[in-house]
Formats: structure tokens, C-alpha cells, sequence
């Protein structure tokens, strides 16, 4: 309430008179009152001649009567406060104070014949208050320590597998933008060295590695390479590069400065160390800053390390902050005490941060993380102060997501931790892509003591390639080897069973995916799947698919040690010559690269015909749902012909009907029948369908393999050769076939079938 002085003493004249008035009742007698004769009024006014912008001010005053009242009055910058009693209190904090400044105190002592006022200046120095603002302060340290951290990681991430020439490349971000990228070579050689630089232009590129948005210019320098071509350290230049954000603190930064990154890693443990002179952030209007806001960073020293032995992230920052803003300026520095640790996978879970004002010493905040997270609001952080008041922060503000992933794993999933969770993170590599023969590494979320089955890989489509691999442990780390060549540009599920980590976790089942690169993809053309005593094939590589490079090379090889050659193992097209003493099958493996490095390899079977004795052959197409593409050369001396003129078991023999079947790991039969009425004799046979669905007039044919037939089919087939014993069992069978499966202008599988028969194979 605004009162003036003038009320004041009337209301006090006011309220003296009804008090006499109310002594002169009771008795009836007039009472006389002595008015004593005393000194003048007079007050002593006690308090500090200057006190700083957060501190509360008193002042005490003491007048030399008894029954005074006293009125206060404060003014700061044309703003009143008023008070009454001897003890007159204000506290500048919250009224806007940013620079050095001067408050007023008007003390008024009244009785009801005297007034007197005196009037003291008290200067006041503008000082920030931590323990005032501990939000926002937390807030701007995890902000500088997560942005610089990504940006250092990132500077790493843009430096992978560079190689000339780079000149104004675009190139697409994770998941929106583009960055257009120019490599400097510094001394003419064509080869990464030190003192090459790396330009690159964000056009609104997200990347995960920052966990925003960025805009702007990146210099990156490379400062140390190794002799295996490692790069170990990269300086790292920009000014006003805008990093956006819209997760819990939607803004837009500015970045300018410079760092200095090195990275050192053995095979458990990568340490990235993060230093700079000066560096600052420009902030747009967050929930913690006015939009005018800057903080300069001074003295920066993080330091993240990787332990994939113990499935461990620590990280330590130092640094010195000034912040300056039109609601005042803040000098402050930060001193990680305890490391903040988070396990790979999860939000840290122990660590603090000291932050301490550097005008007051004794005024100071402790960031700790939590080790029980708050899952529903994404609280892993607490400030306090040196009352222990705490207040929680999310710590998935401004990249906070991307700087608790592994360097090498910028897509990595964090969560809450829990203790009884193991999760497959991610997937290393030793080369930037993954080629059909090399080993890759499965990180997982916590250390392994044992892998006890073997590991699989699938291909992800129907009727997949499927590979064996082994598994060595190390820490959080299973180096899988596919024990076969994967396919070229294949998709394969990983799957890993029987796991129990170092603390005694068992998880049954984990798996992920990897894609072999698709660079180039080999692929071996046979004029026939198969090869007997008296033909064999041309190989082609003609249908191969070369996404990228120019220049290919070609090798040619037989896997097996036998005694078949290779005509002309380096080019696109070759014939083989085959030993007469072989009678087994083989594989063909075509291996081809390129200009740039990439290289890729497969094999195919060429399957041994033996037509000495008993065979059946089946030559699929690309339509055949049956064979697929695949040639079957089957031979009576890796499993059985069961020959049968029985349509059904308990059946009579007869001569309308013939069943070939062969039986081995897999079961392949096939079934023909004449025209009702009609018996089965040397001839052509036209417009056959499926057995026993054919209409009267017409012959029937069905064939299957691999649990794998017709709903409805389309055939022809002709006898060369048949003849029965008295029985009518088969005596000798020459019989080919073809077969469209659902649709009859499918391309059609073909079969050959010869029982005991000395009729050629048709080629």
C-alpha cells in the first residue's frame, strides 16, 4: 500500500486522541495530565553502506522516545516500497537488477507532536547468484557440455573413409538436409595426411551425432594421422554455426570458435579428449535465457571415455563460463568431481558436477545424476543447492540423447537404465562397408562371460541363405566370422543364443541385422547347371550388377582341390575343363572388384550328372516355384529310385500309370498318367495337368520337391522308353517333362528321368 507521510501522522493524531478520550470515562473525575518537557526527537538508523544485488538489506532504527512510529520507504529506479516498524528490510533480488546500482531508504519517525525523516543511499553491487538460478544454470552447463561433445564426435564422424577427390560433394543427411563437402589436399600427394581440410556446408542437415539441426560452415582439419591411415586428432573451426533443436528446449544456437579433438582407441576402450582456449554459443530464447543471451567458454577440458570391457561411459568437463545477458552477466567456472557414468545403452546413473561462482566462492551448485530415474518425465538429473534444495532436469535437453551414445554408434537407442536388461546396441565395422567374407562386431549392453550356441545368419527374404558363423567375446563386444560367404547386397538376420553376462544375467535369445554392401554384386551364369563325363559348362559373369566403380577385375576359381581347370580365370566368360576321374561335385566361385577397393565374391554348386546309371535331372527356371532357378542332377548313388506303376497303395500295377520317386535329405516325385482308358506307351504327350485333378481325355502330370508343388499345372512330356516285365514293374524308363506352375505362360522347369535306360540326355 502507497501511504503518504502526511496520512501516516494523521491517522497516528487520530488514534492518540480517541486514546485520551477513553482515559477521561470511568470514575467521572477529571484526571490532569503532565506533559513532560524532553529533548527533540531524534532516530539512529543501523545498517550496511552497500550490500550485492541478491542480498537482503536491513536497516534498524532507534528513536530516543519511547511510543514512536516509523514509517519506510525504499526506491530503486523511480520504484517505491513501503514498510512499517523499527526494522526496515528489502531485498533487491527479482527486480530486475543488472548492473551496479543505488536503492534510497527514507526513514520517517512520528509521535504525536514530532515527525523527523532522514534519508540514506546504499549502494548496490550487481552480483549473480547461482544458488538464485539453479535451473538455468544447469541447464547452460549441460547444454555447452553435450554441444561440445557432438561436435567433437561429429568432426570425427565427417572424417570417416575420406579419400580424393572431394570437391563440392553433396551428400544426403541422416534423416533431412544435405552437407556439400570439399577436401583440401595440402601438399599435392592425393592421399589423406596431415594438414588436409575438410570443408563442409550444412544446408539444414540433421545428423544424429548432434541430435539437432545444423546450418552454417565446418572446417575440419586433420591434425594427426597414424601410419595405418587412423586419423588421432582434428581441429575443428565454424562461426555462427546454427544448431537447432526442438525437444524439450526448442531454440536455435550459434556456435563460433575453435576445438581441438584427439581420439586414442585400443580394442576395449576409446577416449576422446575435447580442449579449446574460447569458444561461444550464441542462445536463442530458451526457458533458461533471454534471446540476446551468450555464453563464452574459456579453459575447456571434456574428456568422454568408451570402456567396452566393462560396458562404461565416463565423462569429466572443466571450464570457464562467462554469461552476459540484458538480465545480467554471470562468471562462473565447472569442475567434474565425480565422473558422470552411464552404462552403454542407458542415461548416467552416478557423477557430479561442481559449478561455482567465481565473484563468491561460497556461492555454488552440485549437478548430480541419478541413479533412480524418473522414466515418465525423462528426470536423470538433480541440481542442489548448499541447502540441499534440489530441483530435477531432463537431461535429453540439447543433445543430451546423442552424447550418452558410443562414438562409433551414432544410431544407438539410450534408455532408463535397468539392471536386468541385455539389448543388442548396435554394429561395428572394421571397413566402411561389409563384404560377403569379413567379420563384423555385435555390441551389447553389458560385459559377456559366455556365448554357448552357435551363431546364425539368415538371409531376410523366403527361401533364405542361411550361414553359420563363430563367436569370439570381448567385453561388450561378440566378433562374429561367417564360417561361408554371405550374398552380395543380402539383408541377414543375426541370431545369438544362450548368452550370460559377467553378473550372471541369462538371456536365451538376442539378434539384430546386418546388410553386406551391394557395391557390387557377382553373379555366375551356367549355359548348365550341371556337368557330366561328356559336357560342361561356360561360366559367365555377364549378368553381374556394378553399382559402383568402373575398372573390374575378375577371378575365377574351383573351391575343391580336384582335378578340374579353369580356362581363362580373368575373364567375363570361361569354360572348364574336367578331369575324366571326376565324379563328384563342385563349386564355382567368381570373385570381382574394382578401382575404389570394393570387392565381392560367390559360389554356386555344379552339380556331377552321372548317366552311366540311374538319374534324375531337374533344371528350374526363374518362374519355378518348385526348383527356383536351380539345377538338381540326382544320382542313384546318393539316394533311392523307387519306381512304381501303382497309383495307390494297395493298387494293382498297371501300365496307365508310372510314379519315379527319389529320396534323399530331400524328397523329389514324379507322377504321370494316360488318358482314362488309355495305356502308357513311347510317344508325346501334350496338355497334361495336375494329377489326379485331369479331366478324363486328357493326360495327368504332377511333380514336387522339397515340400514344394502345384495347386494347378500346365505340362508336356514324352516317353523315349518304356518297357515292363510280366508284372508290369518297370524294366526301362526314358522320360522328359516340363512344368508351369498356376500359370501356364510360365516359364516351365524341366525334368529328365532314365531307369535302367541307355537313352541319351537331351541337351
Amino acid at each position: 500500500m502507497h501511504i503518504t507521510v502526511n496520512m501516516l501522522k494523521l491517522l497516528a493524531t487520530m488514534t492518540l486522541s480517541a486514546s485520551l478520550m477513553a482515559c477521561g470515562g470511568g470514575s467521572g473525575k477529571k484526571e490532569e495530565q503532565k506533559i513532560e518537557q524532553s529533548s527533540p526527537l531524534s532516530m539512529t538508523i543501523t545498517g550496511p553502506a552497500t550490500a550485492y544485488s541478491w542480498q537482503s538489506i536491513v536497516y534498524s532504527v532507534q528513536a530516543n522516545k519511547i511510543g514512536v512510529e516509523y514509517f519506510c520507504q525504499w526506491t530503486l529506479d523511480r520504484q517505491t516500497w513501503h514498510g512499517t516498524g523499527s526494522d526496515c528490510s528489502f531485498s533487491p533480488d527479482g527486480y530486475g537488477i543488472s548492473a551496479d546500482t543505488t536503492v534510497i531508504l527514507e526513514v520517517t519517525a512520528s509521535t504525536q507532536t514530532e515527525q523527523i525523516s532522514r534519508e540514506v543511499q546504499i549502494a548496490i553491487e550487481y552480483q549473480y547468484r547461482l544458488q538464485n538460478n539453479p535451473r538455468a544454470v544447469a541447464e547452460q552447463v549441460l547444454l555447452a557440455q553435450n554441444q561440445l561433445l557432438n561436435l567433437a564426435n561429429t568432426g570425427f564422424y565427417l572424417s570417416q573413409d575420406l579419400d580424393f577427390p572431394i570437391d563440392n560433394r553433396s551428400m544426403a543427411c541422416d534423416s533431412q538436409g544435405n552437407r556439400v563437402m570439399t577436401l583440401n589436399d595440402n601438399d599435392g600427394s592425393q592421399t589423406i595426411s596431415t594438414g588436409d581440410e575438410l570443408i563442409i556446408v550444412f544446408q539444414a542437415c540433421m545428423l544424429r551425432t548432434m541430435e539437432g539441426v545444423i546450418s552454417g560452415n565446418m572446417t575440419l582439419s586433420l591434425s594427426d594421422i597414424d601410419p595405418a591411415s587412423t586419423i588421432r586428432a582434428i581441429a575443428i573451426g565454424f562461426s555462427n554455426l546454427s544448431v537447432a533443436f526442438t525437444d524439450f528446449n526448442s531454440a536455435d544456437y550459434l556456435i563460433s570458435g575453435n576445438l581441438a579433438v584427439m581420439r586414442q582407441s585400443s580394442d576395449n576402450q576409446t577416449q576422446i579428449t575435447t580442449t579449446s582456449e574460447k569458444l561461444m554459443l550464441s542462445i536463442g530464447e530458451t526457458t533458461f535465457a533471454p534471446a540476446d543471451a551468450t555464453l563464452t567458454l574459456s579453459a575447456i577440458s571434456l574428456v568422454k571415455i568408451e570402456d567396452y570391457a566393462n560396458a562404461l561411459i565416463e565423462i569429466s568437463s572443466n571450464a570457464n563460463f562467462e554469461y552476459q545477458a540484458s538480465t545480467g552477466d554471470a562468471n562462473y567456472n565447472i569442475r567434474t568431481t565425480t565422473p558422470l557414468q552411464n552404462y552403454f545403452g542407458a542415461y548416467p546413473t552416478s557423477g557430479r558436477i561442481e559449478i561455482t561462482n567465481s565473484d563468491n566462492l561460497e556461492d555454488q551448485l552440485y549437478l548430480d545424476s541419478l541413479s533412480d530415474h524418473n522414466v515418465n518425465w525423462g528426470f536423470y538429473f538433480e541440481v542442489l543447492d548448499s541447502s540441499a534444495n534440489s530441483i530435477s532436469i531432463n537431461s535429453q535437453q540439447d543433445g543430451g540423447l546423442a552424447v550418452y551414445r558410443l562414438s562409433a554408434l551414432p544410431k544407438m537407442v539410450v534408455r532408463p537404465y535397468n539392471a536386468e536388461e541385455l539389448s543388442v546396441l548396435g554394429i561395428l565395422l572394421n571397413k566402411p562397408k561389409l563384404e560377403v567374407n569379413d567379420a563384423f562386431t555385435v555390441v551389447l549392453s553389458r560385459p559377456i562371460a559366455s556365448v554357448l550356441s552357435p551363431v546364425s545368419l539368415r538371409e531376410n527374404v523366403v527361401f533364405a541363405h542361411q550361414a553359420e558363423a563363430s563367436v569370439t567375446v570381448n567385453g561388450t563386444q561378440l566378433i562374429i566370422t561367417p564360417l561361408q560367404p554371405l550374398l552380395p547386397g543380402a539383408e541377414y538376420q543375426v541370431s545369438i543364443q544362450d548368452l550370460t553376462t559377467n553378473d550372471g544375467l541369462v538371456t536365451s535369445y538376442l539378434d539384430t541385422y546386418i546388410q553386406v554392401s551391394n557395391s557390387i554384386i557377382p553373379m555366375i551364369t551356367l549355359s548348365q547347371g550341371y556337368f557330366t563325363q561328356f559336357s560342361t559348362p561356360l561360366l559367365s559373369a555377364q549378368q553381374s550388377q556394378l553399382n559402383d566403380g568402373r575398372d573390374f577385375s575378375y577371378i575365377w576359381q574351383v573351391v575343391e582341390s580336384v582335378d578340374v581347370n579353369v580356362d581363362q580365370a580373368d575373364q567375363l566368360v570361361t569354360g572348364i575343363t574336367v578331369g575324366a576321374n571326376v565324379q563328384q561335385d563342385i563349386t564355382v566361385q567368381l570373385n570381382m572388384s574394382n578401382e575404389l577397393g570394393d570387392s565381392a565374391l560367390v559360389q554356386k554348386p555344379l552339380r556331377f550328372l552321372d548317366t552311366s546309371g540311374d538319374y534324375m535331372l531337374i533344371i528350374g527356371s526363374n518362374e519355378s516355384y518348385i526348383a527356383e532357378a536351380e539345377t538338381w542332377p540326382l544320382n542313384e548313388k546318393d539316394g533311392a529310385f523307387i519306381v512304381s506303376t501303382s497309383p495307390y497303395e494297395g493298387e494293382p500295377q498297371g501300365r496307365s500309370f508310372i510314379s519315379v520317386a527319389f529320396d534323399m535329405d530331400s524328397y523329389w516325385k514324379l507322377q504321370v498318367a494316360a488318358p482314362k482308358g488309355q495305356e502308357l506307351t513311347v510317344g508325346e504327350y501334350t496338355g497334361a495337368t495336375r494329377y489326379t485333378f485331369q479331366a478324363d481325355n486328357v493326360p495327368g502330370l504332377a511333380f514336387g520337391g522339397q515340400g514344394r508343388g502345384c495347386n494347378e499345372s500346365f505340362s508336356d512330356f514324352t516317353i523315349y522308353e518304356l518297357s515292363y516285365d510280366d508284372a508290369d514293374n518297370i524294366v526301362s524308363l526314358a522320360i522328359d517333362f516340363d512344368l508351369a506352375c498356376e500359370q501356364e505362360t510360365r516359364d516351365r522347369l524341366r525334368g529328365v528321368v532314365r531307369i535302367n535306360s541307355t537313352y541319351p540326355l537331351t541337351e
